[in-house]
């Protein structure tokens, strides 16, 4: 990364869908179809490192969640949804302050729109 100019972090987020592997133990509720019926599986947060040509230069943080039903109570800001992509800015800012010769960028998409980030 020392040898780009710039760098750019992409954060996303995907779910990865284990319903028809039923013997599959620590995964979550990844959502419902129209008749209620539950997708189990992971949902897989990362951020990934590529150069200006989308060349991929490594992969900065990967976090896998198996989520759960939400109940009534708010979770505290660490344990939101939307915190995952405010981890994911440290760790550019971070990755930056390596970098000082380096222009490095973080890019989200709107599910990056949260009043915290």
């Amino acid at each position: 990364m020392q040898a780009q100019a710039t760098v750019l972090c992409l954060q996303d987020g995907t779910d990865l869908n284990f319903t028809t592997r039923p013997q599959t133990r620590g995964i979550g509720v990844i959502g419902r179809n129209q008749t209620g019926a539950e997708s189990l599986g992971l949902h897989l947060h990362s951020t990934l490192a590529v150069n200006a040509d989308g060349l991929p230069l490594g992969v900065l943080q990967a976090q896998f969640e198996a989520p759960q039903p939400r109940g009534e109570e708010v979770p505290p800001q660490e344990e939101k949804k939307s915190f995952r992509w405010i981890a994911g800015l440290r760790d550019t800012a971070a990755l930056a302050a390596t970098l000082p010769n380096t222009r490095v960028v973080s890019v989200a998409d709107r599910e990056a729109d949260a009043f915290e980030l």
